[in-house]
């Protein structure tokens, strides 16, 4: 290898050691903040000026950490050293070399580099005209102040100490303009060293980055809330309860007020998932975005309200409740696969359809499944009456008036009367009773041709049917009303999964 090809490699790998340890060094937690009481100084040895052994009340001290292979540390120096010579007597500018040992260097109780800084600070004659310390092999001083500090290693740090010896200020790289002004105010006495504590934890809290791990994870860069755009896919780990949505819902906050949209600010254009199977995200993305369950009565009025914002209709009857997979594996769409999924984009994008195309487009892009939406005949059940039994479905006698249901005593017994009774009940509890006993989910249609409010009786055991979920004993008590469910087909819109020409691999 040639002599010029070995100094850039060596260039190279020493840039790229300084800076991995000063990256991976920024998150680090902070003890040493603005406003604190400055750290002893406790140097290995003052190699310029007279030894600074405690902070003199009424004095400023401007404390910088440097090294001797550092550019920008030199650069400062004569800087500092202007400033030491313009508030002489009332500013005292200490500079104190860190970083400078090597392994070898650790334990000696000479360290070679202790004389190469003392040739340093000689050869900068007074260009470097104030007190000058080098810190020791165990980096006291490093640690006491660098690492405290938590802003990462990287030099030159300078640390401002005001004149009651507190931290008032720190700056990293050079920016002597700011520190000369800071300088000025404290000696002045018009310093806020509050206002300067808050910016100091905000830049605090946004430096502490590591760029080797993920951003925002266990707090790297920030607690991850202030983003414009994210999106998240993971494999389900470890115990994290929930279970995914019906439907990505993106209508809920357009006309929100501002007082909610502060509140719900990570809820708005959002789609959280846990705990879902690649059929469910599929589902969710290409579905409709309106909820595949039929129609029920409002949980404070107890009836059923013609909703005239239309995303708050239903889709049942018209999609299909899962996806039809044409796949050649099926494994990845194992109930046991689940998958966590995080989408937020800005609140002003958040309409459900941007919602699922940035999750198609996320699905597409890492499992690569075609996927469309097609009209195809599909199994469900239909609600009829038997010829003849109009009679015990007669129309209420009060039409109008709120449903309800009372204990009465007919022919010996305790029976339910419900009054006002819709035929959209019987759908809705058909449904529920389908849902748990046959895990298949066929929609419920209602044939009956009844419409408006009927008055009817039922025996108290139809409490102990619900409860137990009994599919059977339910049919057999709306027989005696002469109901009962008939299988047939209906054409719903399905979305179709398929394998794609180039599959991703997973």
């Amino acid at each position: 290898m040639r002599r010029y090809e070995i100094r850039i490699y060596s260039c190279l790998m020493a840039f790229l050691g300084v800076f991995i340890s000063v990256h991976t060094s920024l998150a680090q937690e902070a003890t040493l903040k603005i406003g604190d009481p400055a750290p002893p100084l406790q140097p290995y040895e003052w190699v310029k000026g007279a030894a600074v052994t405690a902070f003199d009340p009424g004095m400023v001290y401007v404390v910088e950490m440097g090294a001797t292979w550092c550019g920008p540390c030199k650069v400062v120096i004569p800087k500092l050293t202007q400033l030491a010579k313009r508030y002489e007597g009332k500013v005292k500018v200490i500079g104190v070399f860190v970083q400078e040992a090597s392994r070898g260097e650790i334990n000696t109780l000479e360290p070679p580099y202790i004389e190469k800084v003392r040739r340093y600070v000689e050869n900068m004659g007074d260009q470097m005209d104030y007190h000058v310390a080098v810190d020791g092999p165990g980096k006291t001083i490093e640690k006491q102040w660098i690492d405290a500090m938590g802003q990462g290693r990287g030099i030159p740090q300078t640390f401002v100490v005001d004149k009651a010896g507190r931290i008032a200020g720190h700056f990293k790289g050079i920016d002597e303009t700011s520190l000369e002004a800071m300088v000025v105010s404290i000696l002045e006495g018009t310093y806020n060293l509050e206002i300067q504590f808050k910016k100091s934890t905000s830049t605090a809290r946004l430096s502490r980055f590591d760029l080797h791990k993920p951003l925002f994870v266990n707090g790297n860069g920030g607690q991850g809330d202030d983003f414009i755009f994210r999106s998240i896919l993971t494999r389900a780990k470890g115990d994290v309860r929930g279970r995914p949505p019906d439907v990505v819902d993106g209508h809920g906050w357009v006309h929100v007020s501002e007082e909610l949209r502060k509140k719900y600010s990570m809820v708005m254009g959002s789609v959280q998932v846990v705990n879902a199977t690649l059929a469910d995200l599929y589902y969710l993305a290409y579905a409709d975005t309106l909820r595949n369950w039929p129609e029920s009565r409002h949980p404070v009025s107890n009836e059923y309200v013609d909703y005239k914002d239309p995303y708050w209709k239903r889709s049942y009857n018209d999609y299909w409740h899962a996806p039809i997979l044409e796949v050649s594996d099926m494994l990845p769409f194992d109930p046991d696969n689940n998958w966590h999924y995080a989408l937020k984009v800005p609140d002003e994008q958040g309409s459900a359809a941007h919602l699922q195309q940035c999750m198609r487009e996320d699905l597409s892009r890492y499992f690569g499944y075609e996927v469309s939406v097609e009209i195809r005949e599909m199994p469900c059940w239909f609600l009829k009456v038997r010829s003849g039994y109009e009679a015990k479905l007669t129309p209420t006698r009060k039409p109008g008036r709120k449903y309800e249901s009372l204990r009465i005593m007919q022919d010996g017994e305790v029976k339910i009367l419900y009054l006002n009774r819709d035929m959209r009940d019987f759908v809705w509890e058909l449904h529920n009773m389908n849902v748990r006993a046959n895990k298949n989910s066929f929609p419920i249609i209602d044939q009956t041709g009844i419409r408006g409010g009927v008055d009817l009786t039922f025996p108290l055991i139809r409490k102990d049917i619900m409860s137990k979920h009994d599919w059977e004993g339910y049919l057999q008590l709306i027989s005696d009303l002469g109901l009962y469910v008939e299988r047939g087909m209906k054409p719903m819109k399905v979305v179709v999964i398929r394998d794609s020409k180039s599959q991703n691999q997973f």
